[in-house]
């Protein structure tokens, strides 16, 4: 797994209705008992229960806040993750837990020259 990839996939996570409801709550507005869509918006309709949402006077869609901020809000996609990533912080494994409650308690030790060898024989072979 690369090293951000998990910060996209959180990113990814975050649904489009905890997006508006979080940054956008007075947004959006029930159209049917299981569609949404938006006021600035008309065409953009969004479905929870499938956690999609379609644009159609652009002709676009997807499945996730991330999609939503960068076709809908255009936000670049770096900028996008971060935020989502700001509003719901990706959760730290058991083990980097442990690696970090075990690099606190060692203590530094001082710089020490290994001893002197009587001669060169191991430089040179």
């Amino acid at each position: 797994m690369g090293k951000y990839q998990k910060n996209i996939e959180n990113a990814r996570s975050v649904t489009i209705m905890q997006y508006l409801t979080t940054c956008h709550p007075g947004e959006f507005v029930r159209k049917t008992d299981d569609e949404y869509c938006t006021k600035t918006h008309g065409s953009l309709v969004i479905t929870p229960s499938k956690d999609l949402f379609h644009w159609f006077s652009q002709n676009i869609g997807g499945r996730s806040a991330l999609d939503y901020m960068t076709n809908v809000e255009r936000v670049d996609f770096v900028s996008a993750v971060r935020f989502l990533n700001e509003l719901t912080p990706v959760p730290v494994s058991s083990q980097m837990a442990k690696i970090a409650v075990f690099a606190k308690q060692q203590k530094p030790r001082e710089f020490e020259l290994p001893k002197a060898d009587k001669n060169c024989e191991a430089v040179t072979a």
